[in-house]
């Protein structure tokens, strides 16, 4: 994986890929063994401006789908089709509304696909068993915390003659986590904790929007508008994927919205949609000592395991308030 950024780094600059090489086991010298090889050329990408995130169009499974994707791709089962459901939508035209689900899934586990109005019509021609391919889709964060896949404008769907064995999530619920260290985990779908140094943060999309009164996600080529309720001011969620080395090796990291913020260092802050401000934060947040806890998943985008974060601390400050309560306790 280095040998790739570093010809990334040298593509996009001026740099021989011999000079990248010399700068990133400079970088190890100054982090004193603290951080990787790949930790450290995530940092010289970072220094010199190069995004070695490439945009990667690939079919991903549905274990690697999380909310705020503005792009997904993916090959399922329909298990379950639901009744189309109709609502009055609030405002002046007072159109009635319709919505219905499908239930999809693969080897890895399951996922609700909404359908909105005229989109219910897409129901009409599936039943359930049917194998489908989905591209240019979207996710959305549904009322428990789990991705729901979206169609837009210019999504696709087809039936395809392709056999998929579909295994629903197990519904024993959320794991203890287990301390390990970043080269230890190979599995996804472990809840994990981890500490390390955070190495790169990725600006570049750090938002999706928000309905305030259902909270569907607003695209932007239905020109930020909500299908339920029309014209709003959207409420601006936070997703960034974070780099986390602990000396041994690195690992991707997926922040939302609270644990965005506690890395970020901006508890109190609020951003709404001002991408320039959390780049800001960002940056002075590059070197953190952080312990994260989460689920590990399989991520077919960069062909690796990640990490979807449920909390996050700052050790650094967890032993400030244990010396400040020892000061007040011997004063």
């Amino acid at each position: 994986m280095v040998e790739e950024i570093v010809k990334i780094i040298s593509n996009e600059s001026d740099l021989t890929e011999e000079e990248v090489v010399e700068k990133i086991e400079n970088k190890e010298k100054e982090f004193k063994g603290l951080v990787s090889g790949e930790g450290a050329a995530h940092l010289v990408a970072k220094e010199l401006g190069v995004d070695i995130v490439e945009d990667v169009d690939k079919e991903l499974k549905i274990e690697s789908i999380v909310p705020g994707m503005s792009k997904t791709n993916v090959k399922a089962k329909i298990i379950d089709i639901t009744d189309t459901h109709t609502f009055e939508r609030s405002g002046e035209d007072e159109e009635e509304g319709k919505v219905r689900n499908l239930v999809l899934g693969d080897s890895t586990g399951t996922l609700r696909m909404s359908l909105w109005d005229e989109q219910t019509e897409v129901a009409e021609k599936l039943d359930k068993g049917d194998v489908i391919e989905i591209t240019n889709a979207y996710t959305r964060e549904d009322n428990r915390g789990n991705a729901e896949l979206r169609i837009g404008n210019n999504t696709k769907i087809k039936r395809i003659d392709e056999e998929i064995e579909a295994v629903k999530k197990s519904s024993s619920g959320r794991g203890s986590y287990k301390k390990v260290s970043i080269n230890e985990i190979q599995n996804e779908n472990n809840y994990v904790e981890v500490s390390g140094q955070v190495v790169q943060i990725y600006t570049k999309n750090p938002f999706y929007r928000r309905c305030p009164d259902c909270d569907s996600t607003l695209r932007k080529d239905d020109e930020y508008k909500c299908k339920e309720h029309g014209d709003v001011n959207p409420v601006y969620k936070i997703a960034l994927p974070i780099i986390l080395d602990d000396g041994v090796g690195n690992i991707r990291c997926i922040v939302f919205n609270e644990t965005a913020k506690k890395v970020l260092g901006a508890e109190n802050i609020e951003f709404n949609g001002d991408v320039d401000k959390i780049s800001m934060y960002a940056e002075e947040s590059i070197g953190k000592r952080v312990k994260v806890k989460g689920r590990t998943q399989f991520n077919d985008f960069f062909n690796t395991n990640e990490i979807v974060v449920n909390d996050i601390e700052l050790p650094e400050t967890v032993s400030l308030i244990k010396e400040k309560l020892e000061e007040i306790k011997s004063g």
